[in-house]
């Protein structure tokens, strides 16, 4: 049996009303009754986002789905099972994550350069410097500034070529940063 559809929108704002009102005897009476049935319609809507492999909007709803579990535990009202949403969440971001990152990778081997670079930087956004997008961004743009530039299209191939150069000193300041070791006691000579 299905929660009416409105029942999450019902614990929300019943859990609303008892932040501004601690004591709203209406909103303590009634959050009992909806909290486990909001709970399962949010789940359930994540976990179908999650079926149809859309990462992004799963990513959204099992965010959704641990503050709600957060804000019904702090009200003391989780008295059933709950998945980790946090960690479903996390799965969720690097599966857009590499969604994105391999949908930017398959249009650069094709030269679709603003595809390529669009689906990189949406990578980028699930999972700042995910894989190796910054360097991969710089390749794209300097491909796209040699396409340019064989066009005549001197003013965009300046651009484009301007950030790829961006992107390489991001990647190496990237690179650089995985390679620095701290070692207890080291004195480093300035220069």
């Amino acid at each position: 049996q299905n929660p009416p559809p409105l029942v999450g929108q019902a614990a929300d704002a019943y859990l609303d009303a008892l932040d501004q009102n601690p004591n709203y005897k209406k909103a303590r009476e009634a959050l009992p009754g909806v909290a486990k049935p909001a709970y399962e319609q949010q789940l359930k809507q994540a976990e179908d986002q999650e079926l149809a492999r859309n990462y992004p909007g799963a990513l959204n709803e099992y965010t959704a789905l641990a503050t709600l579990v957060d804000r019904l535990n702090r009200r003391g009202m989780v008295d059933f099972e709950v998945v980790d949403a946090r960690a479903k969440a996390d799965e969720m971001r690097e599966a857009a994550a590499l969604d994105a990152w391999r949908d930017g990778m398959a249009a650069f081997v094709q030269k679709d350069y603003a595809t390529a670079s669009e689906r990189l930087m949406a990578a980028q956004k699930f999972i700042k410097n995910y894989k190796d997008t910054t360097f991969r961004l710089a390749e794209i743009h300097y491909g796209w500034a040699e396409a340019e530039l064989s066009l005549a299209h001197y003013r965009t191939a300046a651009e484009h070529f301007t950030l790829s150069g961006d992107y390489q000193a991001e990647a190496l300041d990237q690179h650089l940063s995985t390679l620095a070791i701290p070692v207890p006691g080291l004195k480093v000579p300035s220069i």
